[in-house]
């Protein structure tokens, strides 16, 4: 099965989502017994990009995450062309 073409006129583009969760991270023994002190129990935001190479499982992917409620962000991601030039002068 051959990737399918995006409509970007390079060809070149990403069918994505993007799931937003947070991850609690427990605190240190030191934190638990002396308040103020050690590393605190604290909670950080993660944000998970998920690619399709296929454009119809992703375009099933986010029929099955609306049915199901799920919180998500679609995307089709285009890809720039980037150059680098360098230039070296003597003077």
């Amino acid at each position: 099965m051959q990737p399918e073409k995006c409509w970007n006129p390079d060809g070149k583009c990403d069918w994505g989502y993007l799931v937003f969760s947070s991850i609690t991270i427990p605190g240190d023994e030191r934190s638990r017994t002396n308040p103020g002190h050690g590393y605190p129990e604290h909670t950080e935001s993660t944000v998970q990009y998920i690619i399709f190479k296929y454009e119809n499982d992703w375009k099933n992917e986010i029929t099955r995450r609306t049915i199901a409620s799920q919180v998500f962000v679609p995307l089709v991601v285009h890809r720039p062309k980037v150059s680098t030039r360098v230039v070296v002068e003597l003077k």
